[in-house]
């Protein structure tokens, strides 16, 4: 079970740890986190989907949620402009995946680690633990430097990914792009 959030109920130990727990899954299982927003649930996907397919494991629940609308310390929703409102969402989802004789998944992966500021929460953690006192631990968005990565970047990951599987825009009923 991989469980894939930004919003961890414990530093320590895993969230999904205690989800196996309150889920009254068996012990005879692996169960961790994955640190990731936008992108967290397609790696999930990927990690989860590679476990299966190199072990004996013939199930795997990939768990994904966050509660980034709200702050740490108040628990009030705090992201209420219009960009942060579509993208600082409260939501979970649970995917149950068998492993198949079929065709593997295929994915087209990428990261920038330039654009690590694009959104970005500074204070509250390890490197910076005490938020100046005007500021809180909320997170920090460049909603123009968000704007330009997905209409800059996003159409040519997804020319390159049809190149890959040898498929065109009619092969696919829509696609559902989260921050277009």
């Amino acid at each position: 079970m991989i469980y894939v959030t930004q919003t961890s109920d414990y530093r320590i130990p895993a969230t999904a740890c205690v989800l196996q727990h309150r889920l009254s899954l068996s012990e005879d299982l692996i169960a961790f986190d994955i640190n990731l927003g936008c992108s967290g649930f397609v790696y999930g996907l990927y990690v989860i989907s590679s476990i299966l397919q190199t072990s004996s494991m013939k199930y795997a629940l990939l768990l994904a949620g966050d509660t980034s609308a709200r702050e740490f310390s108040t628990k009030e929703k705090t992201k209420n402009s219009h960009s942060g409102s579509l993208l600082f969402g409260d939501a979970g989802t649970a995917t149950l995946l068998a492993k198949e004789d079929s065709e593997d998944l295929i994915f087209s992966l990428n990261t920038d680690g330039n654009q690590y500021k694009a959104i970005f929460a500074p204070f509250g953690f390890w490197r910076n633990p005490d938020p100046p006192a005007n500021m809180g631990n909320s997170s920090l968005m460049d909603e123009i430097g968000v704007f330009n990565f997905a209409t800059g970047k996003v159409p040519d990951q997804i020319n390159e990914y049809m190149n890959r599987t040898e498929t065109t825009p009619e092969n696919y009923d829509c696609l559902v792009l989260h921050q277009l």
